[in-house]
């Protein structure tokens, strides 16, 4: 079976699975070695917990042996974002609006070089920031280095 078909199937089920418990999936990676590791990270509001990430790995385990789909073996980890999460996909910069983040950038903005506000909106060449003191900025996709997920405790 092409890797393509395998992981539209892969992915598709995930995406029922946790569609039907009221989860939202951030992100699906599955990378091949001598064995096939599929990574998910999955989130909800308020939280996704060890327990509902474990049902989620049992029942893909489950589905992936009934379907004999990686007979030279694979691994799975079923986790949450976490609380310093890396946004790198457009999958994952949808999940985060509304969401407060930090965006580090290449050159100065306003002086600075990271940002922190709630991400408002997202396109191919910029990202839409509100600060706390309400203040609006576009940054260029071009000069942003990396945009996570802002966490007080850091």
């Amino acid at each position: 079976m092409q890797d393509d078909t395998v992981y539209t199937r892969l992915t598709d089920f995930i995406e029922v699975e946790a569609e039907a418990r009221g989860w939202q999936v951030v992100d699906i990676a599955m990378r091949k070695g001598n064995t096939v590791r599929i990574e998910v990270t999955l989130d909800k509001e308020g939280g996704i917990t060890l327990d509902e990430c474990g049902d989620l790995n049992r029942g893909l385990a489950a589905w992936i042996d009934s379907e004999g789909i990686f007979p030279g073996g694979y691994s799975i980890d079923v986790n949450s974002p976490g609380l310093d999460r890396q946004i790198r996909t457009e999958k994952e910069f949808k999940w985060a609006r509304g969401r407060k983040v930090e965006v580090n950038t290449r050159e100065p903005l306003e002086g600075k070089t990271s940002v922190i506000g709630k991400l408002l909106d997202e396109n191919e060449t910029e990202i839409e920031i509100e600060e706390e003191n309400g203040n609006t900025l576009n940054i260029s996709r071009d000069i942003i280095t990396k945009v996570k997920l802002w966490c007080s405790v850091q």
